[in-house]
């Protein structure tokens, strides 16, 4: 489930700018799509799934993307004035944090809806899933290096926001992550341990109640997931992104300024679509 949070988010926030508007119309479609083939959900089940996927997007269309797009105005018009420092990095990190939980919040009652109707044989498919999807991110882990996967996500970003570097910026990049890589295999870890927990609040509890409180503080404890560790690499990440953006020449902050303003002005225009019905 966490990984759906991500999806929504991403899809919500990092659409190209010439298919945001198309990608959001169709977000409901995919996000159910995944979800079905991940719970093997029927009948019933995905009735009220397309119910409670219409409401979410609703509100999420009325109260979130007027944020987005005021947000992003925001960071275009920062972009002005250069150099940045690491602080006003961090400000902007927080603030997409910030965006993350409020886009997740209302989707932990869908959540909760799904993994209470599952069934014992959907609870094994489901497990069956799980295993399969941290089998392949361990393959990928073990099949590469943290500094290499690093670069590689890096750059999934940037292409998001068609950021073309340089030569300069890219050993930037790449110095940086030889010596801060992401922690991909205690991060592995630590999403496993989320897995875990999350089949133990279903088998631990014959109640419906109790299933149903276990699994709502659960998924509500992303303060709590985040270690010492996880804190420091965001901090790192704050300071390598400002020396990224200071690097960047006039033409480059220009693209990704005209990005960023396409990007608030489709979030605006969609969140004056009447609600889906």
């Amino acid at each position: 489930m966490k990984k759906i949070l991500q999806i929504v988010f991403l899809i919500f926030l990092l659409g190209g700018c010439s298919q945001i508007k198309w990608a959001y119309r169709f977000s409901d479609w995919f996000i159910q799509s995944r979800l079905e083939s991940f719970f093997d959900l029927q009948g019933d089940q995905v009735k009220r799934l397309e119910s409670s996927l219409k409401d979410y997007k609703n509100w999420h269309r009325k109260e979130m993307l007027p944020k987005y797009s005021k947000f992003l105005s925001k960071v275009k018009k920062n972009l002005e004035v250069r150099p940045w420092d690491v602080e006003k990095m961090r400000e902007v990190r927080r603030e997409v944090e910030k965006l993350g939980e409020e886009t997740a919040v209302p989707w932990v009652k869908v959540s909760l809806e799904i993994y209470l109707s599952l069934s014992p044989d959907q609870i094994v498919h489901y497990k069956k899933k799980v295993k399969e999807r941290d089998q392949k991110r361990l393959e990928k882990i073990k099949n590469s290096t943290p500094e290499k996967l690093s670069f590689e996500r890096m750059e999934k970003t940037l292409d998001f926001l068609d950021v073309v570097l340089k030569k300069k910026q890219e050993l930037i990049f790449k110095k940086h992550f030889k010596e801060h890589p992401f922690p991909f295999t205690k991060s592995s870890e630590r999403r496993t341990k989320w897995g875990e927990k999350t089949m133990s609040c279903l088998s631990d509890f014959t109640s419906k109640e109790k299933k149903a409180f276990c699994l709502k503080e659960h998924f509500m404890g992303w303060e709590k997931r985040r270690t010492q560790e996880s804190k420091a690499y965001r901090l790192k990440m704050d300071e390598l992104l400002t020396k990224v953006i200071n690097s960047f020449d006039e033409k480059q902050v220009s693209l990704l300024q005209d990005k960023l303003g396409e990007w608030s002005s489709d979030f605006n225009d969609l969140s004056r679509l009447p609600p889906d019905e």
